[in-house]
């Protein structure tokens, strides 16, 4: 395994993905260290939910303007948080995407932070969009997608 500090300076935004597989295998870890991150006053307020079907990746990948290579991924990670739960949701929320981030670089695959909190689709919060396509609770936010795959680079 690389050196952790490496990990960090060498992680970088992959858009463009192979037809490989992820390994369930990977995916657990991937969830384990997103699990891991921290939360403020202890609360953890957030949760992450994941999808591989072709279908559902299609319609992620329309969740706003710059979501298109979604479709290619392997897996997409949904990061939501839930804020009646605590004011820092969206801080906390962001420690999970980071180490879902250096995880899956660690792991020797391709991501990118796919915003959705505070964008637009077609006029309504892309939250709203993923909430509805997904069936998610309607008090969660959804912060951001995290396409994973192999690179095609």
């Amino acid at each position: 395994m690389k050196d952790f500090i490496e990990i960090i300076k060498t992680r970088k935004s992959v858009r463009s993905f192979s037809d490989k597989k992820v390994s369930e295998e990977d995916i657990n870890k991937i969830l384990e260290c997103g699990d891991s991150a921290p939360s403020a006053n202890g609360v953890y307020p957030r949760e992450i939910k994941h999808y591989q079907d072709r279908e559902i990746l299609k319609m992620l990948s329309q969740t706003q303007s710059w979501s298109s290579f979604v479709a290619e991924a392997s897996v997409c990670f949904v990061v939501l948080g839930y804020p009646h739960r605590s004011k820092y949701w969206v801080e906390d929320c962001s420690a999970v995407a980071q180490n879902i981030l250096l995880a899956v670089h660690a792991l020797g695959l391709g991501a990118c932070w796919v915003a959705v909190r505070n964008m637009k689709n077609e006029g309504e919060p892309a939250s709203e969009y993923v909430k509805k396509i997904l069936s998610l609770p309607d008090d969660s936010e959804v912060l951001c997608l995290i396409p994973v795959g192999y690179s095609k680079k």
